[in-house]
């Protein structure tokens, strides 16, 4: 039998800790599958298919009905409790220095192509500015991505890896100020299973990158109003647009 990975892992604690008021629901619609926790609003998640289809796989889950028919889901099973019956809390959360399951970089690549969209004159919908900064330098965010369709809707994202980086984050209010500032909407994006729902704080989003790349908003972040970007702001982009170009010359007058 393999060893859950932490995603899985952390699932099933989850369901664990929870035994009486949590199970996993299961839609289906057409040939889509859809899993979410279900019955604790705390815990309101989806769970991606391939790694629920995995827990039912090697029989960490089984399937359970309550006593209304609409309950009717999985929950955790003897082999579940068994796959993680010495697992410790560091093993679950990690640790500070623990290696992350995926760069950074990998996660920042997979938003981008996630928010590229092309119309019929090869114009993309989305201007895309990673490590957008203050003018000041003291506050950056790891990725500003700004809807040229939709009302000049303004999105912030920030990328954690690790759970020690995450649970700095949020110990760090402080930080968030700048995204929030200047976005309609704040998303932290993640390796998927990394972080649980009701983690986030009640201005944030939730979105989760697979091994592969694909991307799932877990959480919508809920929109807020927020002022038309400043000059000071709208200069910020237009030079980091301008770097990124001239950094992408280069590397295509180099044959990279």
């Amino acid at each position: 039998m393999i060893e859950p990975t932490k995603a899985q892992a952390r699932i099933l604690r989850t369901l664990r800790e929870n035994p009486n008021d949590l199970y996993i629901n299961h839609d289906q619609y057409g040939t889509h599958n859809q899993y979410s926790f279900y019955g604790h609003y705390k815990h309101k998640k989806k769970i991606r298919g391939k790694t629920a289809e995995i827990l039912i796989r090697e029989g960490w889950i089984k399937e359970w009905e309550g006593e209304n028919v609409w309950n009717k889901g999985f929950k955790i099973s003897k082999a579940g409790l068994k796959a993680i019956l010495t697992w410790r809390d560091q093993d679950f959360e990690g640790l500070s220095g623990e290696s992350a399951e995926m760069s950074a970089a990998e996660v920042l690549g997979a938003l981008k192509l996630f928010y590229t969209h092309m119309d019929f004159q090869q114009l993309d919908r989305y201007i895309k500015v990673p490590e957008l900064a203050r003018e000041n330098q003291d506050r950056r965010v790891d990725l500003f991505v700004l809807d040229c369709w939709k009302g000049l809707s303004k999105f912030v994202f920030e990328i954690k890896v690790t759970r020690s980086d995450f649970i700095n984050e949020m110990k760090k209010p402080e930080k968030r100020e700048f995204g929030l500032s200047i976005s309609n909407y704040f998303y932290f994006a993640t390796p998927e299973g990394l972080i649980n729902g009701d983690e986030i704080p009640i201005e944030a989003g939730l979105i989760e990158i697979s091994d592969d790349g694909e991307v799932q908003i877990v959480i919508e972040a809920p929109p807020r109003e927020t002022l038309s970007p400043s000059w000071a702001l709208v200069k910020q982009i237009a030079r980091k647009e301008r770097l990124d170009h001239g950094q992408q010359i280069k590397l295509l007058d180099r044959g990279e």
